[in-house]
């Protein structure tokens, strides 16, 4: 099926956009999901935002059969199946970058002794640091820090020696082949990310890329924003067009997400639900099969 243009959604608040803009993309696309071929994708920063969502469809009573929610962590892990090499783990790229600067430590440069010296003790910050310049399309001798170049210079050479990458450039790689290749996704729905999750662009980029039906959802800024979020926003409305507003909730939103009814404990649970608890999967195979003999007598 031919891709359609992804649509790019700014709301007030995400929490004020669920009967908006949020319901209504789980309303066309969860009736018929577990029918299509291809799966529907749900992409969340964080596992508490997904258990959210989740808790939400479970009291609509929506099933979410033929549903994935993911983080961009578990996005990348799935995304990575498909890759003809194995990516590297960060654990091995700090260890990489351990071995680089603990052989510089002795140098005569006190400087560069001094820099591979930090980098050895605390590989993760420079790593980090490497991973968002391959993002942002830069290289690392145009920030001025010569102390640290040769400690990079040794990185890079371990690096091509293992046959490793950095993850911007496999995120980056990956959305090129995505571009070109097949569809993998029916429907596909981002939410919450924002402009400090830059590190995420190629991968939510290569996520749009491989659905049919892309829905991103961004939040609007606040009075304190900043030239980084206008900048996300920005960049998605080059790829997707220009940014639709939803429109405002005329409910009053107050600081809680409880009703004061259901802080109260006065509201009534529409469906019984029944939780299953097991120490491992087999105890959790067990439980699941009597209940479903309960269900059955």
């Amino acid at each position: 099926m031919k891709r359609s243009r992804p649509l790019l959604l700014v709301v007030p608040s995400l929490q004020e956009a669920w009967e908006d803009a949020i319901a209504p993309w789980f309303n066309k696309v969860l009736p018929g999901a577990w029918q299509r071929k291809l799966p529907a994708l749900v992409v969340v920063p964080t596992r508490g935002q997904l258990n959210d969502l989740k808790a939400r469809l479970i009291a609509k009573g929506f099933s979410h059969l033929g549903l994935r929610f993911v983080t961009a962590s578990s996005l990348r892990a799935l995304l990575a199946r498909d890759d003809t090499t194995p990516a590297a783990e960060p654990e091995h790229l700090r260890l990489l970058l351990a071995i680089a600067a603990s052989e510089l430590e002795d140098r005569p440069n006190e400087s560069e002794a001094l820099a591979a010296k930090a980098v050895a003790r605390a590989p993760a910050l420079l790593l980090r640091a490497l991973d968002r310049l391959e993002i942002a399309g830069w290289k690392f001798q145009e920030l001025g820090l010569p102390s640290f170049a040769p400690v990079v210079q040794r990185f890079n050479e371990l690096l091509k020696k293992c046959g490793f990458v950095l993850r911007g450039k496999t995120d980056r790689s990956r959305l090129q082949q995505a571009a070109r290749g097949r569809r993998e996704f029916s429907h596909v729905l981002i939410i919450g990310f924002d402009g400090a999750h830059w590190t995420e662009w190629f991968l939510l980029r290569t996520a749009v890329e491989l659905a049919e039906n892309a829905t991103i959802v961004l939040e609007e800024p606040r009075e304190n924003f900043s030239d980084v979020d206008l900048c996300w926003i920005g960049s998605w409305e080059e790829v997707c067009g220009e940014a639709q507003r939803a429109p405002r909730a005329t409910a009053a939103v107050g600081d809680s997400l409880f009703s004061e009814v259901e802080m109260r404990g006065g509201a009534q649970t529409a469906k019984r639900f029944d939780f299953l608890i097991g120490t491992n999967f087999s105890e959790q195979a067990e439980a699941i099969a009597r209940q479903c003999v309960r269900y059955l007598a």
